[in-house]
């Protein structure tokens, strides 16, 4: 589910910009902004492919190392906010949170579980 989300949330993005930045808690003004902010949806495609891709694969491994990627990118793009816009954008702030923190919990659950 998370990863048909995040290739559905990265093709909206590419497709119409400014929701996406406003989502994200960037606003995106300009031409220069907007470039960032497909450049973002693009990288969310990328993220729920490889997601994708490890889930088919059934690799253990592949699948902890693909979740500690794409929460380092959640925690990124909190610190990016965070420097931008501060407590203005509590709520974009706490979506990146709680992405990295249940992304953390999934990678933490995977490392912990037998293999049989």
């Amino acid at each position: 589910m998370t990863a048909v989300g995040l290739v559905a949330f990265g093709a909206a993005g590419t497709a119409a910009p400014r929701p996406l930045g406003k989502a994200y808690g960037i606003e995106p003004d300009g031409p220069g902004a907007m470039a960032y902010v497909r450049a973002l949806g693009a990288r969310d495609i990328a993220g729920g492919g490889a997601l994708l891709s490890a889930l088919a694969a059934r690799s253990r491994p592949a699948l902890r190392g693909t979740i500690l990627s794409l929460t380092v990118i959640a925690l990124g793009d909190f610190t990016i906010v965070a420097t931008l816009r501060g407590r203005a954008a509590a709520k974009n702030l706490a979506v990146h949170a709680t992405g990295a923190a249940l992304m953390l919990g999934i990678w933490v659950i995977l490392g912990s579980e037998t293999h049989d």
